[in-house]
């Protein structure tokens, strides 16, 4: 009797055990190892300061670019343009800023075409408006290196960001204003008269982008 209430307990324990084995393990899954290592927090920290270090390399980057751009364009171009109002002998640099940004929209557009106009201005590719070019001319061409043409396109790319760039915005709007009616009286040449870009220069030394 005793043997058969061991060997019936025995029985138990060894379909017990086998039933335990018999279930399913749980498996590691593609989605399941990847939320583990984004949950895990040395990754974590490490994937943070890893895209913090490349914005960071960018910024600094394109800070370099715009500040090399500005001491090749003050140094160069000084004689004709100015940042803000009044003009020089051209439309000032944030005005063809915002007249950029207002027709490309995206940088990398604008520093081409910036870049392409520096090295060949023509009155058919201008951006700006018909009576800016008609009352500045044509700038000539600057003989400078490729990337001083693109870093100097950077800076003044630059100049339609913040404040700087709202009064570039009201300077073109004004310019804008010349090519309807009482604009367009002031700005006729020998007039004598004075509209939102001053006096004109004189002829054969006129610049505009």
């Amino acid at each position: 009797m005793r043997y058969r209430l061991m060997s019936s307990s025995i029985a138990l324990l060894l379909f017990a055990a086998t039933a335990a084995s018999a279930q399913p393990q749980p498996r590691d899954t593609p989605g399941a190892t990847r939320t583990a290592k984004r949950l895990a927090p040395g990754d974590a920290r490490a994937h943070a300061s890893h895209g913090a270090a490349t914005r960071d390399t960018l910024s600094a980057a394109d800070s370099a670019l715009i500040a090399r751009g500005k001491e090749i364009v003050t140094t160069l171009c000084v004689a004709c343009h100015v940042e803000q109002s009044p003009h020089k002998l051209a439309p000032p640099l944030s005005h063809v800023s915002n007249r950029y940004r207002m027709q490309l929209v995206h940088r990398d557009s604008a520093l081409a075409r910036i870049t392409a106009w520096i090295k060949e201005p023509a009155r058919e590719r201008a951006l700006m408006p018909t009576q800016a070019i008609e009352r500045f001319g044509v700038m000539a061409p600057l003989p400078i290196p490729e990337d001083q043409r693109r870093a100097a396109a950077a800076y003044v790319w630059s100049l339609s960001e913040g404040t700087a760039g709202m009064q570039g915005m009201q300077g073109m709007q004004g310019m804008q204003g010349m090519q309807g009616g009482q604009g367009m009286k002031g700005s006729m040449r020998g007039s004598g008269t004075r509209d939102t870009l001053g006096t004109p220069p004189r002829k054969g030394q006129s610049m505009i982008p």
